[in-house]
């Protein structure tokens, strides 16, 4: 918009009759002469720097990293979770298998191997084959 507003007062002026206009359109030309300039450099190739197709690449670039970052941080949380989850089920196993003796009471003895071996099991499925998550 202002290119064009100084394009039309350039074309709308009189001939230069003094020096102080003669300067005025000097310096519309210089300034005219400036945005184009700008405008060539905003509208030119991807290999120039911060023209639109250069940051519009930089822009997908940073995209495609954010989005590949989330899938990686997703895989590391179900890991963390998986791992949680066997080390709960292994203090709970080792909490009955105590109470058990020390009570001298099988029958919490039984709750205590199941819960134990089934930690177990889940930590042994995260280390060996992580894909099943």
């Amino acid at each position: 918009m202002e290119i064009d507003n100084l394009n039309i007062t350039l074309n709308q002026s009189p001939a230069p009759s003094t020096s102080a206009s003669h300067q005025q359109q000097s310096i519309c030309v210089q300034t005219l002469s400036k945005y184009k300039s700008y405008l060539s450099k905003l509208h030119a190739d991807k290999s120039v720097t911060d023209s639109i197709v250069n940051l519009r690449d930089k822009a997908q670039t940073e995209q495609r990293l954010y989005e590949q970052s989330l899938l990686a941080n997703s895989q590391n949380s179900k890991f963390v979770e998986a791992y949680d989850f066997a080390t709960i089920l292994l203090i709970i196993g080792a909490g009955l298998g105590g109470v058990s003796e020390i009570a001298k009471n099988k029958l919490l003895g039984y709750p205590s191997l199941l819960v134990g071996g089934l930690g177990v099991i889940v930590l042994l499925l995260t280390t060996f084959m992580p894909s099943i998550l």
